[in-house]
């Protein structure tokens, strides 16, 4: 049974669905949840851009839980909701990850993104962690907890303070990944990853891609605005369906050449006209364009609506459009 309901600052009529297994609450005013206590069903829980302060209810048989764009001050509650696979915290003034541990964990998937949250070593728990997204915590530089996270398939760590990435070398099914705007200089950790298919390191500081010259499924490729001196080493690379190496100090015009053969080169300001795999290429555009939108925007109430998940936001107008 779902339930969804309108813009409401008060939810203390639903105490009585105890039947209920899913529910989305989002963009509404909620400030207190209490009357959730009775709802122990429940598997599917969306409050994203409320005004919670806390969240401390037991929901012991939720499976997916969407907070984003709560200023969360206390998050006990978690404690009590050992089956969780998958928590979104983006933008809840998240700094301190002891409040999200459990033994009994299982997280699949964890967003933590647009915090303030610069120590990571509790995430060595989440050793079944399959996507993790952290950009957007400007002062996070050190990643080596994430070394026993070996399930990863995607990991979004773009807009961070991060320069050494040698704990990827444990990640071999490691699929995509975003490290825009940081500071890596060296791509060696990545030699081996041979699952690798979406990578985008744009605005960091890498001058040798040599790194990646054995990893022949990458597909999507974005390492404009660095400081790469050869692309030599990719020339065995003709499949790409889409890529970007623009504002480089690429040596000639020449050593170029052969890009042409798989998709016209495009520069900062031209369109992506030839995408074979739009499923793949829409997922990946989705996290750079959350990438973006955060470092051009402030944190504020439009920034946190950006942050949640995309599916979510379609669902959510969709709801909207059906109750008027």
């Amino acid at each position: 049974m779902k339930s969804k309901v309108k813009k409401t600052d008060n939810i203390s009529a639903l105490k009585s669905l105890t039947d209920l297994t899913q529910l989305y609450l989002g963009f509404n005013k909620i400030e207190d949840i209490s009357a959730l206590q009775s709802l122990l069903n429940l598997t599917h829980l969306h409050l994203f851009q409320n005004k919670l302060t806390s969240y401390t209810v037991a929901l012991p048989n939720l499976v997916e839980f969407e907070l984003s764009g709560n200023p969360l001050q206390d998050k006990s509650g978690l404690q009590h909701s050992p089956k969780l696979k998958s928590l979104n915290l983006t933008a809840t003034e998240t700094t301190d990850l002891r409040t999200i541990y459990h033994p009994q964990f299982g997280l699949k998937v964890l967003y933590l993104s647009s915090n303030s949250i610069t120590e990571i070593s509790y995430l060595s728990n989440f050793v079944n962690l399959q996507i993790l997204s952290l950009y957007c915590n400007e002062q996070l530089q050190n990643i080596g907890p994430l070394k026993f996270c070996t399930q990863l398939t995607e990991l979004y760590i773009h807009s961070t303070s991060i320069a050494d990435i040698w704990p990827l070398q444990y990640m071999k099914n490691l699929q995509t990944l975003n490290m825009n705007n940081t500071k890596v200089v060296d791509l060696y950790p990545l030699q081996n990853l041979y699952q690798l298919l979406c990578i985008s390191a744009q605005n960091a500081c890498i001058i040798d891609i040599s790194p990646l010259s054995k990893l022949t499924q990458l597909d999507y490729i974005y390492l404009n605005n660095n400081k790469i001196n050869s692309v030599e080493t990719l020339k065995h690379h003709e499949n790409f369906s889409e890529y970007d190496f623009s504002d480089q100090e690429v040596p000639t015009a020449d050593e170029l050449k052969f890009y042409n053969k798989i998709l016209s080169i495009h520069s900062s300001h031209k369109q992506i006209r030839k995408i074979q795999d739009k499923n793949r290429v829409s997922k990946f555009r989705e996290s750079m364009t959350r990438q973006r939108e955060c470092v051009n925007l402030k944190i504020n109430e439009q920034i946190l609506a950006v942050n949640i998940k995309i599916e979510i936001w379609a669902q959510f107008i969709q709801n909207s459009n059906a109750d008027q």
